[in-house]
């Protein structure tokens, strides 16, 4: 007899899937997101295998992320005569060492050289253990060529802080005020020309109350930089427009007084504003996501149990608890295909029906639990016990021979007779075929059926071998 799924059961594996199918669109949004940050972020394994590869590194690169993917990141990303130094700096990140910060030169394919600076963040699983890291790597080749061609030619450092692109600024540090900025700078907060600019005016009116604190640090600091050493500062500034602004300062000691003490610092200004956003969101995606790993996981473990119990639904008999008779088939085929004796017991509970009659099906019900336990209890490991049909259960007794399978047989006869039956005893004639040679599935449940029925017209409450030539019985 089988025995299907209920339908609750199907409807609850259903709702299982639509929320896994849930979560990865999620994931998949985050794919989205990581895809087409400014900055070049890729993610790498602890064996340095590339696994996620956005557009900004293949454009730093020059590499597409077909090439990347799956590669080694020390023939991807890092220079060969950089590759110890990789090694050592990420075993240092899989450590749990705070996030460094490398600055180092990638090649361009036309030969040109870009400088960025490398953040590395380790990524860990639910329980904390690292399983790969996630390289962002940011730009600053024209920061450190404006600073080379400062320090190159002060006759025109004047003219270069006028035409860059970028924000540039002198800055004094005892009377923690602008000294200059560049037209990029004027430009930037809405002042077309020198006379408009607010240089002279105290920093403290610029900066939010909540960044003052950092910044004096930042000067403290300043104060005892060497030359040529370039600091980075963030902080909140004010914008023309009354906004606050991140903003990103990259310091350098530009004068000193008489006495060697710094009094004029040379900074270079970026806004930042866009790319906290996007790394705030990032960083909420990526918590997202690692949320939704976590379901996924949870769920996915739910969904294996689920199958599992359905699995053992479908195998099990629900009256009795033992194996169905899909089960046993199964179980046959695999142990006949087996080289070696294997022996089989049919099990009929005697006189069944007039137990049904006389007691009720919910006593005859009773009757068919207890003989299954029986039956489990007196079975050895490695056997399979199964309910057959109606009053017919069966035992196969993998490498089992013809005189072992019958002391078996007697023995749980012997138990059924024994037990202390409340309405009247019950008993059991049981049948055992042993296999000979090749025999077939159906071969050798004909003869341990033929067996069986041989104990019932000797009388019941007996066991009959199914012995080639022989009628060789056993009785109580």
């Amino acid at each position: 007899m089988e025995y299907g799924v209920d339908r609750p059961s199907e409807r609850a594996h259903g709702q299982m899937v639509g929320r896994l199918e849930a979560l990865e669109w999620a994931a998949l949004r985050f794919a989205d997101l990581f895809e087409f940050l400014p900055i070049s972020c890729f993610t790498v394994d602890k064996d340095l295998t590339v696994m996620e590869w956005n557009a900004a590194a293949s454009e730093l690169y020059g590499i597409p992320a077909g090439g990347a993917v799956d590669a080694s990141a020390l023939d991807t990303a890092f220079a060969a005569e950089d590759h110890a130094t990789v090694l050592h700096y990420c075993d240092r990140v899989l450590a749990g060492w705070a996030e460094p910060i490398w600055e180092r030169t990638v090649s361009q394919p036309d030969e040109s050289t870009r400088t960025i600076t490398t953040r590395a963040r380790t990524m860990r699983r639910r329980g904390g253990e690292p399983f790969g890291i996630m390289f962002m790597d940011v730009d600053v080749t024209e920061e450190r060529n404006l600073a080379r061609l400062l320090s190159e030619n002060e006759k025109f450092q004047r003219q270069v802080m006028t035409s860059v692109p970028d924000m540039v600024y002198t800055f004094d540090l005892v009377e923690r005020r602008h000294v200059y900025r560049n037209r990029t700078f004027r430009s930037y907060y809405g002042y077309r020309d020198e006379a408009e600019d607010f240089t002279g005016v105290e920093l403290r009116a610029l900066i939010h109350p909540d960044d003052l604190a950092s910044m004096e640090a930042h000067f403290r600091l300043m104060s005892h930089l060497t030359d040529g050493a370039v600091v980075t500062c963030e902080s909140r500034i004010l914008h023309g427009d009354g906004t606050w602004h991140h903003m990103q300062s990259n310091d350098s000691v530009f004068e000193r007084d008489s006495n060697g003490q710094v009094r004029l610092i040379l900074g270079c200004l970026r806004d930042v504003t866009h790319e906290r956003r996007m790394k705030s969101e990032l960083q909420q995606q990526f918590e997202i996501v690692q949320t939704t790993m976590c379901q996924l996981r949870t769920k996915s473990s739910e969904l294996e149990r689920a199958n599992l119990q359905l699995k053992k639904l479908a195998a099990t008999d629900p009256l009795t608890g033992v194996n169905n008779y899909r089960a046993f088939q199964s179980a046959l085929d695999s142990v006949i295909a087996k080289e070696g004796e294997h022996s089989l017991l049919i099990i009929d509970v005697d006189s069944f029906k007039e137990f049904n009659d006389s007691f009720g099906h919910m006593e005859g019900d009773s009757a068919l639990r207890s003989v299954a336990q029986i039956l489990t209890d007196v079975s050895p490991p490695g056997s399979v016990v199964a309910r057959y049909g109606g009053e017919e259960f069966v035992v196969l007794l993998p490498f089992t021979g013809a005189d072992q399978a019958v002391r078996f047989a007697e023995e749980l006869r012997a138990q059924a007779e024994a037990r202390p039956w409340l309405l009247r005893p019950v008993t059991v004639s049981v049948g055992v075929a042993t296999t000979s040679g090749a025999m077939t599935r159906d071969e050798i449940v004909k003869a341990a059926d033929a067996a069986m029925y041989q104990s019932k017209l000797a009388g019941r409450n007996r066991v009959t071998h199914a012995r080639e030539g022989s009628n060789e019985s056993s009785a109580a």
